[in-house]
């Protein structure tokens, strides 16, 4: 059977299901016969699914799952209207609420998502397992079509990843 390519192909109870149990990540894409980037715009972008998650899945494929603590996911809800499938309180209340954009190099978009983090460090952390999820291992960073450096980020900043190009005929 072909893996699935959209997330309407993904079935919300089925899908609640599966990201509900204690598995690790790779097993999950496996069992929902879907690439992890889409599982995790299944579980960041669809209301009905994200409200019934009752784990967290950090670390990319190579991550497993988490026990949710519930006050922190409360004052999170309260705070944000956005979401990320791992939140801290810190984040929710203080820290860098950052949208990601990889773009392809023939500027397609390959994945985005949204991350708080307590920090720029935590922030860039989490932007290098998007990156390895989508086997990036180098690129740049752009804000507003200019390219920063990872300790230039602030909140509230849409950022777009690039791969770097190496040897690229001139």
């Amino acid at each position: 059977m072909a893996q699935k390519t959209s997330i309407s192909q993904l079935d919300n109870a089925e899908f609640i299901e599966a990201w509900n149990s204690k598995i690790t990540n790779k097993q999950l894409a496996e069992k929902l016969n879907a690439s992890w980037t889409l599982i995790i715009t299944k579980a960041t972008r669809v209301k009905e699914v994200r409200s019934q998650l009752t784990v967290s899945r950090p670390g990319g494929i190579a991550g497993t799952f988490q026990e949710k603590d519930a006050a922190a996911e409360s004052a999170a809800a309260t705070t944000t209207t956005t979401s990320t499938v791992v939140r801290s309180t810190a984040a929710a209340s203080n820290g860098l609420h950052i949208h990601v954009q990889i773009m392809s190099s023939a500027s397609t978009l390959q994945a985005e998502a949204d991350i708080n983090a307590a920090n720029t460090e935590d922030a860039v952390a989490e932007m290098h397992r998007l990156m390895s999820s989508n086997r990036i291992t180098k690129a740049d960073l752009y804000r507003n079509g200019q390219s920063i450096a990872a300790t230039e980020i602030q909140d509230g900043d849409t950022l777009v990843i690039r791969p770097a190009i190496f040897n690229a005929a001139v």
